[in-house]
């Protein structure tokens, strides 16, 4: 029994140092605005990430988007925030936020998003149209 002890004890102890550390992801830390201004330009395109879905894409062309991957009804989606200068980091992450809340409550924030870019432009047009007919009355 001794002998059985001492066997698992040293294979214990040989297997951490030998095996090394497991195959498991370990948390990335979470992008900072320094790297997202700085990322380099490189031949093919890649990913910053930051957590929770939510990475910076960076195209060869030097452009940098704010994009977030989720899934929603067994599908994997993708949402775009905006481009990196115009939309900083923190409202990238702000907006990564309210995206998870929307898919706490079983709503699709691809579909939330879309609703409220056209309110924005039914608006916009609202604003158009009454501005010209007070223009053709004048």
């Amino acid at each position: 029994m001794r002998d059985r002890l001492r066997r698992f004890e040293l294979g214990v102890e040989l297997g951490v140092f030998l095996a090394g550390t497991p195959n498991r992801r370990y948390p990335q830390m979470a992008l900072k605005e320094l790297e997202a201004k700085y990322a380099a330009i490189r031949s093919r395109a890649y990913k910053l990430t930051d957590g929770g879905g939510l990475h910076l894409f960076v195209q060869p062309n030097g452009s940098k988007l704010w994009r977030m991957k989720y899934r929603f009804g067994g599908k994997e989606k993708l949402l775009s925030f905006g481009k990196y200068p115009d939309v900083p980091l923190a409202a990238a992450r702000t907006k990564r936020d309210e995206a998870r809340v929307c898919l706490a409550e079983g709503r699709d924030p691809g579909v939330v998003q879309a609703g409220e870019q056209e309110v924005a432009e039914s608006t916009f047009e609202k604003v158009v149209r009454a501005c010209t007919l007070t223009a053709q009355r004048v």
